[in-house]
């Protein structure tokens, strides 16, 4: 039996809208002022300067992965077999 597609409908309360590019702006706008402290320029800034403690570098690549793994891969199988009622509401 073939299933009709189905549509879904998403809302946004003005509020939540408004804070989240207010804090888009904040984040940018941090940036943009640490770059000002950034003496070797724009490119040095985003690599840190190369000055970095190696520790430092293996922690942020390590919860990055982490991040991506819990918010892309541990979700699947909860999605898989919940109750067709829960899977309609994410």
């Amino acid at each position: 039996m073939i299933q009709e597609p189905t549509t879904v409908q998403i809302t946004a309360d003005g509020y939540a809208v408004g804070a989240f590019i207010g804090y888009l702006l904040l984040i940018v706008g941090v940036g943009i002022y640490a770059t000002k402290f950034s003496s070797a320029g724009l490119k040095e800034f985003f690599v840190g300067g190369r000055q970095m403690h190696p520790f430092v570098v293996a922690l942020s690549a390590v919860v990055s992965g982490r991040s991506a793994w819990r918010s892309r891969v541990v979700p699947v199988p909860l999605l898989c077999t919940s109750p067709p009622a829960f899977r309609g509401s994410i």
